[in-house]
């Protein structure tokens, strides 16, 4: 009887097990791993080992880390405490009885039946730049040559931008190879260090020189 009874009260427990699983699936152990992967050091996809907190200070003396995060704050909180007011407004509007309250309810809850695709369609219309009224509200508050909506054709725009990003970083890789018109092979530089092939006639990547079977000195193997 006892037994019986003990299966009956751990009968809703075994039940939340597949939850429990998922739930460590999808949340628990990313978290666990993103923690892991902060105390470690990471170059070009390669684990170098255990870093410490060399990461989170590195990160915390980074103006533009510091900078994102105060922005990100600021616009957490205005918008948790508009929309917390808005929503409590709109709740006390609805709940008493005042003249023309069904025609509020009405304007409250007809959105949510509307389907989302007639609702971007709408707002497309809206934020267009030829057809839309953004434009024009703006530009009565003096704002001009802002475009609210975003390309249509983003799978054709996508190749165009990316090639944007590689010539730049290619740009870029070739500052900080040549300074006042000059070649200069900076080692200090971890980019220019972990992309340098050869040097003197001699072939310094490690990587190259495991794929040709050669090998590794000492202080490049530790490296890597």
């Amino acid at each position: 009887m006892g037994g019986r009874r003990a299966s009956i009260a751990a009968g809703p427990y075994v039940l939340l097990v597949p939850a429990a699983i998922a739930l460590a699936a999808v949340s628990i152990y990313p978290l666990v791993y993103g923690f892991i992967a902060s105390v470690r050091q990471f170059r070009y996809g390669l684990d170098l080992g255990f870093a410490g907190l060399n990461n989170y200070i590195n990160v915390v003396q980074d103006e533009t880390f510091t900078t994102a995060l105060a922005t990100t704050a600021k616009y957490v909180v205005l918008c948790v405490v508009i929309e917390t007011l808005l929503g409590l407004g709109l709740a006390l509007l609805v709940n008493r009885e005042l003249r023309g309250a069904s025609l509020w309810r009405i304007g409250i809850i007809l959105p949510m039946t509307v389907a989302p695709v007639v609702v971007g369609v709408m707002w497309r219309l809206i934020y267009a730049s030829d057809i839309g009224i953004a434009d024009p509200v703006m530009g009565l508050f003096g704002i001009h040559g802002v475009h609210v909506l975003g390309p249509t054709n983003l799978p054709a725009a996508a190749p165009f931008h990316a090639s944007q990003m590689y010539s730049k970083n290619l740009a870029n890789f070739l500052a900080l190879l040549v300074k006042d018109g000059e070649l200069v092979i900076d080692l200090e530089d971890e980019i220019v260090d972990g992309t340098l092939v050869t040097r003197d006639g001699k072939v310094v990547c490690s990587r190259v020189l495991e794929a040709l079977g050669e090998p590794v000195p000492a202080t490049e193997a530790a490296a890597t």
